[in-house]
């Protein structure tokens, strides 16, 4: 998947099929000049690649509580 930034995060599969990728970006330790030519860092793209993703295991186990180091 192509997108037109240079700093991509994070990707997941999601929607009721799994099928739509989803990518964050950022725009961390950019100067104006790159913003400039990335407008869209920051943004989160969806794309259909043409493939689906697992189901989504759910967490078992327990939250930590406010304040407690996990």
């Amino acid at each position: 998947v192509r997108l037109p930034v240079t700093q991509p995060t994070c990707s997941w599969f999601g929607g009721p099929g799994r099928d739509l990728l989803f990518v964050t970006t950022c725009w961390e330790h950019f100067d104006a000049a790159q913003r400039a030519r990335q407008p869209d860092a920051g943004r989160v793209f969806v794309a259909r690649p043409g493939v689906t993703g697992p189901p989504a295991t759910p967490y078992a186990g327990r939250a930590p509580a406010p304040g407690v180091p996990s």
